[in-house]
């Protein structure tokens, strides 16, 4: 699920030339020397090496694009006082809106999944046979001297070879901890969502991430500079873009540029230009009175079944909008399967994490209450309970 914004944070300091916080070889993967790459990901390095550059023109020319709107390119940005939209909305990507705060998704929410049934796969037998075998086999029959199955005294060889076997499993083990777990942390035991929160009271921006994808920060909007949006683009070229704000290394807490994506990946060009509308209007308004946007349909926090088979879904929706792919349509008959196993890895990645909170000055800043906390506490207990009865469904009747 965090692979995208781990990605922008490792970017971000590789363009200060400083050595990433919390780095693993998973980082140093991602930016190891390019020269040095198979030739299969020369595409991948390309469009790295593309959004590195454009980063960094950002980086040089933050203060030429607050003061003029145009880089050094000359290149148009769009400023805060610059409308886009008559239609304002932040349809299907906002938690909650109140006269205080704007809470936001980020766009990469469905994509989760596939590291926690990667995971499920490798440890599915060492787990499921090789820890009761240890424990209530091997572990017994060593201390005891007779063997577990037929009661006979045991062997120096067989004292030597469960002894293996016991250190074998425990090994096995250590390596997936060892070199797995930055790979499972991307989407379990961690927080179960990133949260963008826009303060309008006090005009900061708030972002809620894992240490390793950059943590929590409080940002200036007034610094803020919005990329991804054109209002002259044509509708269907901005389907599966995302909106993206950046503050340049001087307007942040580390001293190196920030990253961050609000809402869901359009579905066209207008939406963009309308959430970014939504989000200038809101932050820009007298915040001594009501917002005086429209509601928008907000998403609930709680990761219902269905919601993984929308989040399935959702990765071939293109086909729908897009006419020339419809030939491809009667396909999904095949791929149904696969796209359901992907539902429920979607779902069983909610089960390993927590909702995420927010430290008490921002809650207090943002006027929240025992009763948020409350409600974090009774989403976390529904979605493990989900997980509890589903797993114990599957050992029941399967």
């Amino acid at each position: 699920m965090f692979y995208n914004e781990r990605l922008m944070h490792f970017a971000s300091y590789h363009l200060q030339g400083k050595p990433v916080p919390n780095g693993d070889w998973v980082a140093r993967l991602m930016f190891k020397d390019f020269n040095t790459l198979d030739e299969v990901k020369e595409e991948t390095i390309r469009d790295r090496k593309r959004m590195l550059k454009d980063l960094a023109r950002f980086k040089e020319d933050a203060r030429l694009i607050e003061e003029t709107g145009y880089d050094s390119l000359g290149e148009r940005h769009l400023r805060l006082h610059e409308s886009v939209s008559n239609a304002p909305n932040v349809d299907h990507s906002a938690y909650k809106v109140t006269d205080t705060y704007l809470e936001m998704r980020t766009p990469f929410d469905e994509k989760r999944g596939i590291v926690t049934l990667g995971f499920a796969c490798v440890l599915a037998a060492p787990v499921g046979l090789g820890l009761p075998m240890i424990f209530f086999k091997l572990i017994p029959s060593l201390f005891s001297g007779r063997h577990f199955s037929s009661g006979g005294d045991l062997y120096l060889g067989e004292y030597i070879g469960y002894t293996f076997i016991i250190f074998l499993i425990l090994g096995f083990f250590g390596v997936v901890i060892r070199y797995g777990w930055p790979i499972l942390r991307l989407e379990n035991l961690v927080q179960r969502r990133l949260l963008v929160r826009f303060n309008r009271k006090t005009q900061k921006v708030y972002v809620h991430r894992p240490a390793y994808a950059g943590g929590i920060v409080e940002l200036d909007w007034r610094r803020v500079s919005v990329a991804m949006v054109d209002p002259d683009r044509e509708e269907s070229l901005a389907m599966g873009v995302p909106m993206m704000l950046m503050w340049p290394p001087d307007a942040t807490p580390s001293g190196v540029l920030e990253m961050v994506m609000p809402g869901r990946l359009a579905r066209g060009n207008s939406e963009l230009t309308n959430r970014w509308e939504y989000i200038r209007r809101y932050m820009e308004s007298d915040p001594n009175k009501p917002h005086g946007l429209p509601e928008p349909n907000t998403v609930g926090k709680i990761p219902w079944p269905w919601k993984s088979i929308g989040a399935a879904l959702s990765l071939v929706w293109p086909l729908f909008k897009i006419r020339a792919l419809w030939f491809l349509i009667p396909l999904l008959v095949l791929i149904a399967p696969v796209m359901l196993l992907y539902a429920f890895g979607h779902f069983a990645s909610h089960w390993l994490c927590w909702e995420p909170r927010w430290p008490n000055a921002i809650e207090q800043a943002c006027g929240d209450g025992l009763v948020e906390r409350l409600k974090l506490i009774g989403i976390d207990l529904v979605t493990w309970g989900m997980g509890a009865a589903t797993i114990w469904a599957l050992l029941r009747y399967l």
